[in-house]
């Protein structure tokens, strides 16, 4: 089984990141994905077997603000996920996705995130400024730990069934969401 869960969170204007911040953004989110794919795949291919698990990102499907470069990463990835599951079907080569919802326990994300490298232009957009940091606040407040399911359950249950997919491709999404009466519940699809 081969995971890819490498990523890094920029956080900011999108127009105040330079095409370099985002080459790099795409370098670790996306290339490396494929860099290690290209050295893997000779392998699974000649087996006939193996697993390609993505950690993807629920941000690929609900675009948040302030995040216009992970966005587009993550979109990236996703998709370069989904067209390798196509194509290593036939080898026997499984592929899941997870997408996990948002969560801040046990990591740093917010507070190493990178920020945008032209702060003449940042500043231009400083009277949204507070939007930003009541997002990141927003965000980190979510979850209760105590609440908060730990690790997701097996991956092992039936695949989400859909026309378009590979029969030996699984795209997950296991999120965490508030719901009436200050109660969290987790669901798995």
């Amino acid at each position: 089984m081969v995971v890819h869960n490498a990523a890094h969170l920029l956080v900011g204007y999108t127009a105040a990141f330079t095409a370099d911040d985002i080459a790099h953004l795409f370098d670790v989110n996306v290339l490396g994905a494929q860099r290690i794919n290209r050295a893997v795949l000779p392998h699974l291919r000649a087996r006939r077997a193996g697993t390609l698990l993505y950690v993807g990102s629920t941000t690929s499907v609900i675009v948040p603000p302030f995040l216009g470069p992970y966005v587009a990463s993550k979109s990236a990835f996703d998709a370069l996920a989904q067209v390798t599951s196509y194509e290593a079907n036939h080898f026997g080569i499984e592929t899941v996705i997870v997408m996990p919802g948002r969560f801040t326990q046990g990591t740093e994300h917010f507070p190493n995130s990178g920020r945008a490298s032209d702060t003449a232009v940042t500043a231009q957009y400083a009277e949204l400024d507070d939007l930003v940091a009541r997002n990141e606040d927003a965000t980190n407040g979510l979850f209760d730990p105590h609440t908060t399911r730990t690790r997701p359950p097996s991956l092992t249950r039936s695949p989400v069934s859909s026309p378009c997919r590979p029969a030996r491709s699984r795209r997950a999404a296991w999120s965490t969401s508030h719901t009436a009466g200050s109660r969290r519940s987790t669901t798995w699809r």
